[in-house]
């Protein structure tokens, strides 16, 4: 049984990662909105700290 202490941990782990992969979501629908209004990947890199690997692809989508 775990102690109250390492329940809160727990939680707050939880609570981390789910924040962590809601701002990769955000970042991700961002940056799909600067490829449709023309910002270039390095631009693009800079307003949502995703890298130019996972904008490039998020590009290639777009296209097809």
């Amino acid at each position: 049984m775990a102690t109250f202490a390492e329940r809160v941990f727990e939680e707050g782990e939880i609570q981390g990662e789910a924040r962590g992969k809601l701002k990769g979501i955000e970042g991700t629908l961002e940056a799909m909105d600067l490829i449709d209004v023309g910002w270039n990947n390095q631009a693009i890199n800079e307003k949502t700290g995703l890298s130019l690997d996972v904008i490039e692809k998020l590009r290639k989508r777009k296209i097809h």
